[in-house]
């Protein structure tokens, strides 16, 4: 299987952004978000060169190989990590996220968010606490954590023109794959190794053009109607 790298420098991977199909995302588009078990979530990408965060994030129907710029799950450094702490009983700092993270860091490089092996601790300390409540309180959305009380911008993300819920984005490959893009990346984790199968949401930020089947999942368009959706042109 292809990875970005076979696709050679920025310039290619521009190119073949452009030439897919992509578009940077505006109110026009139709964004969806679905409700789906996280077991159900195959993959992550590896096609992170084209934009999928902030002003430029992109979204819609392309074409091309870009389905196939895949992992499995599984196989994901955070994935094994949680895994090797909540399944296996080993120590964070023997995990290979950690320990990837702690050598860039070492080497005076950011990684993981973090600068120092202090907020690397931290933040490790933290997802012990997203894993604890998920564990004991249930999966909450973004939506359900707002309500609770809270500021309307810590629970939103900017895609594009758009201001959207920080949940899980999606892609859907050709033949139907589902293929995580950005955000959510640990709370799908940690309900996978929890082994629970409560609907969690998940934006479709790409779908391949060669995808012709519905998805079986509650849906809902995320449109300014919803409490997490504000337009707002960059």
């Amino acid at each position: 299987m292809k990875t970005a790298v076979a696709y050679g420098d920025s310039y290619i991977q521009d190119c073949l952004v452009s030439l897919w199909g992509f578009e940077r995302c505006t109110v026009k588009n139709n964004v969806e978000m679905i409700y789906l078990p996280a077991s159900d979530i195959e993959y992550i990408d590896s096609f992170s060169f084209i934009p999928q965060k902030g002003e430029c994030a992109a979204v819609g129907i392309a074409g091309g190989s870009w389905d196939l710029l895949r992992q499995p799950f599984e196989e994901s450094s955070v994935h094994r990590s949680f895994h090797d702490v909540y399944i296996n009983g080993s120590d964070w700092c023997q995990t290979p996220k950690y320990r990837e993270a702690y050598s860039r860091i070492q080497s005076g490089k950011s990684s993981w968010r973090c600068d120092s092996v202090n907020e690397l601790d931290d933040r490790v300390d933290l997802l012990e606490n997203v894993y604890e409540s998920i564990r004991d309180d249930g999966f909450k959305t973004q939506t359900d954590l707002y309500n609770d009380g809270g500021h309307k911008s810590d629970y939103q993300n900017r895609m594009g023109d758009i201001l959207v819920p920080n949940e899980l984005r999606i892609a859907i490959g050709r033949n139907g794959e589902i293929i995580r893009t950005t955000h959510g990346l640990h709370r799908t984790s940690i309900m996978k190794i929890l082994d629970r199968n409560t609907p969690i949401p998940a934006i479709i930020q790409f779908e391949h053009t060669d995808f012709d089947g519905d998805l079986p999942y509650e849906k809902v368009v995320l449109d300014n109607t919803h409490d997490l959706v504000d337009y707002s042109p960059a």
